[in-house]
């Protein structure tokens, strides 16, 4: 009796179906007539918030860019602005120069740009974040604090040395990096800036890691 043995034929069928290409816009901001821009912050509307050259590309002016028109927001006195951060109803924040070559925070809102440390001309810093009602997260004289309406609130570090704080929520909470000495830093929260302290504290990363990322003026 001899053994059957059966043939099996597997068919492989290519299908080959058509993808559509990715659609995309891409929108170039320009500048303020010197070579390069920078954006650095974008609100649910599409405004953008940023930087832009003048002419001769010796310094830049902080922009709003909104809807295909970039807004000059100016400085303060100055030649030289930044803008870093906007909220949803178009105020942003950053840095603008003072006639003394300070730079200070600023707030602009309802086009009017205003200094954030007016009393104190010979203070340096910058804004950082801007949450929904306006307040910022900001440094003064490169501490971090909190500019709100007529406020100023340093932000704790609790049994830390210092902290570099970089962003702000709606409900206060700031965001940044604990350090403690040369070598230990952690991610950490801190909620009541204003008010009650409380800090929550994240994994740590490397000192060296840490300088690398740090944002300065």
């Amino acid at each position: 009796m001899r053994a059957g043995f059966g043939i099996l034929a597997i068919a492989i069928v290519t299908i080959s179906v058509a993808v559509p290409a990715q659609q995309y816009t891409l929108v170039q901001l320009g500048t303020f007539g010197g070579t390069n821009s920078f954006a650095y912050s974008v609100n649910n509307s599409g405004q953008v918030a940023g930087e832009a050259n003048l002419p001769g590309d010796l310094s830049a002016h902080a922009f709003l860019y909104d809807n295909g028109s970039k807004i000059d927001l100016g400085a303060l006195g100055g030649d030289s602005s930044k803008a870093y951060s906007l909220n949803d109803s178009g105020q942003l924040t950053g840095a603008a120069e003072l006639p003394n070559l300070r730079f200070h925070a600023f707030l602009y809102s309802s086009g009017s740009m205003q200094d954030l440390d007016p009393a104190h001309p010979n203070h340096t810093g910058f804004g950082a974040s801007i949450n929904a009602s306006g307040s910022i997260l900001g440094y003064r004289n490169y501490a971090p604090v909190v500019f709100s309406g007529d406020t100023v609130a340093s932000v704790p570090h609790g049994s830390f040395d210092a902290i570099d704080a970089f962003a702000i929520n709606n409900a206060g909470q700031v965001a940044g990096t604990c350090i403690k000495g040369n070598a230990v830093v952690h991610g950490c929260l801190v909620t009541g800036a204003v008010r009650s302290q409380s800090i929550t504290l994240f994994h740590n990363r490397r000192w060296q890691r840490h300088q690398q990322s740090r944002r300065r003026l």
